[in-house]
């Protein structure tokens, strides 16, 4: 029993990471990608835990963990044979994401998209619009990208403009948006259809300084099987592009209890 969510491949494909609460609180399990071996590699007991962060090379995993009152950003390897690590960082980053070489780190703080060395040191703003979030590093190391309001944005990581790529074709979910080589892959909610929809956005066909190119070259790749989709939130690609991870509620429900002689 308990909740299980925010699902992240390894960088190999051979792993799988997600928050669970099946001991009462929220840790963070690993397992195989057909569900076997799992077991906790935290004892954090914390009331909320943001999405597993693999490094690169795969031997540790980030996340911003809330105990109680702020939040702290821990560092713990992926095997669970070490304690976890407090990495020094603003007590309300969240949304934490790796470069692609691993010698980065970037969080969301103060409403703004920031990044640091590995270790916290040499903060830096990397954008500077009010509610920017989401950041994700392509595979490359060239763009970082990123969430402003209803649609995806990118910035060089040599820094430059700010520039407008998609706005989704529905409404996209926070934080469900993945880089691929090729482009993006998104998680959409279609309130008329009453479905969560994954689509793709091809970023490499056409001039992508138009916006409206990579609209028109999208393409919806499935509709999820929930009978909840306000309920699927985060999204993860395999590293091969052949399996998608997500949470969902299969069924909820809830009891009446009648208490006599209460007071």
């Amino acid at each position: 029993d308990g909740r299980e969510y925010a699902p992240s491949w390894s960088p190999d494909g051979k792993r799988i990471a997600n928050i669970s609460g099946q001991t009462g609180a929220d840790e963070i399990w690993v397992g195989d990608p057909d569900g076997n071996n799992r077991a906790a590699i935290t004892r954090l007991k914390a009331f909320q835990i943001g999405r597993p962060g693999w490094s690169p090379d795969g031997r540790t995993i980030l996340a911003a963990v809330r105990v109680s009152g702020s939040i702290d950003v821990d560092r713990v390897s992926s095997d669970g044979h070490t304690q976890p690590t407090r990495i020094p960082l603003p007590g309300d980053s969240h949304h934490i994401a790796w470069s692609h070489d691993g010698r980065w780190i970037y969080f969301q703080s103060m409403a703004q998209i920031w990044k640091a060395r590995a270790d916290g040191q040499e903060r830096q703003k990397v954008t500077n619009n009010w509610g920017d979030d989401d950041p994700e590093e392509s595979p490359d190391g060239q763009y970082m990208y990123f969430r402003r309001d209803r649609s995806i944005w990118r910035i060089s990581t040599a820094g430059g403009d700010e520039q407008e790529l998609i706005k989704p074709q529905h409404d996209a979910r926070f934080a469900a948006f993945q880089v691929a080589p090729a482009g993006l892959y998104c998680l959409e909610l279609d309130r008329d259809e009453h479905t969560a929809n994954l689509w793709f956005y091809n970023l490499q066909s056409g001039d992508i300084s138009k916006k409206e190119s990579a609209v028109k070259t999208s393409r919806e790749l499935v509709r999820l099987p929930v009978n909840d989709p306000s309920s699927v939130s985060g999204i993860s690609i395999s590293p091969d592009g052949r399996y998608l991870l997500y949470p969902a509620v299969d069924h909820a429900e809830t009891a009446l209890v009648l208490t006599e002689n209460f007071r």
